[in-house]
Formats: structure tokens, sequence, C-alpha cells
């Protein structure tokens, strides 16, 4: 009777255990691979030259922002532009939120999104910069960056001495959340299951800052400009 007792035990516990879930058998999220489980690249892209009046109202507005010339900025913002997931439209909320706020590197921040290019919608409409444009859809828009440029270094540790782990052209990568004692740098997390860190100017997110263009009563207008999702 004892033996049986023992038996039945043994027989519960070996049940019991192939009943738990274990490291091994679950799967290992990657948010920022392909489903072919390989690296996807998104390299710059820009349409902005493909229209000329577009391309020289683009470069009219880069030598706005040079100048940090917020009148001239103002002429060409919608009416009813999108400023804000929060209602707020139109050019009183712009204004407020981005050329009023200390909080805003506005400037900056402008002057980056149209450095990197975009993409024509229609031949009206022109949304910028190809890091948004060109985000795969299927990829988790808060976990994946894009490293911007070639040649980028993955380091050990956040720091220009550290050892170099890889060079990094234009991935999509896994990036973990900021961390204050490595300030300009990020630690990322590579296709091939690499871990270690790159210098934050590298790196955007798909859902930084973007605008969005319109040709409308015979002119350009800014009619869209936030971030987030």
């Amino acid at each position: 009777m004892k033996r049986v007792r023992s038996l039945f035990v043994l027989v519960f516990v070996m049940v019991g255990w192939r009943s738990l879930p274990t490291q091994a058998t679950q799967p290992v999220a990657k948010p920022c691979v392909g489903k072919s489980g390989v690296a996807i690249r998104v390299p710059p892209h820009d349409e902005g030259d493909r229209n000329p009046a577009f391309d020289e109202f683009r470069s009219r507005l880069r030598q706005t922002v040079a100048r940090k010339d917020g009148e001239a900025l103002m002429a060409i913002v919608h009416p009813q532009i999108k400023a804000g997931f929060d209602g707020s439209d139109g050019r009183g909320a712009f204004r407020e939120r981005y050329l009023n706020n200390p909080d805003e590197d506005f400037w900056k921040d402008f002057g980056d999104v149209l450095a990197l290019g975009g993409r024509f919608s229609t031949p009206e409409e022109f949304t910028a910069p190809y890091t948004f444009t060109d985000f795969p859809i299927d990829l988790d828009a808060f976990e994946c960056v894009v490293i911007l440029g070639r040649d980028v270094r993955l380091r050990l540790e956040p720091n220009t001495s550290a050892t170099v782990l890889g060079r990094l052209d234009h991935q999509v990568v896994q990036a973990f959340p900021e961390d204050a004692s490595s300030t300009g740098w990020r630690r990322v997390a590579t296709a091939d299951r690499r871990v270690g860190y790159v210098a934050a100017r590298y790196l955007r997110s798909p859902i930084d800052y973007r605008a969005f263009f319109r040709f409308e009563g015979g002119r350009w207008w800014l009619v869209t400009y936030l971030a987030g999702d």
C-alpha cells in the first residue's frame, strides 16, 4: 500500500510539473524583428524633390527654421492645424503649444523633421519624416526605434571608450526605458539578441514628431504637427 501511494505521488508530481509553464516553452517576445526573424532596415527616403513647388516651399521653410522666424512660420500654418491629440486645433493652439512653450525645443525638433525626408501620400499631401512613413506597421511603435545612419556603433557600456559590440546600419532595434545614469545613450537590443548602448542622437522613434503638409487654395500648408499615438 505504501508503495502504491509513493507511485501515485510520483505520477502526480510529474504530471503537475509538465503542466507548469517554463521559460524554455514560453515564446520570447521579439517586438522589433520581422516575421522571418531577421533585422529590418528603414533606410532614408525622400520624395520631396519630385514636386518642384513643394521642394521650393520646403527649402524656404528650412530657412525659416534656421532663422527661428516665428511670424514666417505662422504664415504657412493652416488655420485648422491639428497640433495634438487632445483637441488642440488651430493656429492659436499651435503657437501656445510649440512657439510659446519653454518646455518645447520646437525649432530643433521641427528642423529634424524637415531634414529626415518623407513621402507623398497623394500629389497634394506630403508626410515627414521617413522614420514615420516607412516604419513597418506590424512592429510595436512604442518599443522599436530606427537607427539613423550607417556604421553606428553598438557599445557594451554607455561611453565612447567602451567595447564595440557591432555596427548598425539603419536597423530597427528595441529600445529599453531611458536611464538617468546613461544620459545621451539608449540601451537597445538588436534582432540577433545583442544588447548594448547607442548614442541617443542616432535613434528615432516612429511616433516622434511628424508633420503633414497639404496643397490647398493654391499653396502649401502645414496641416498637422504632433508626436505620440
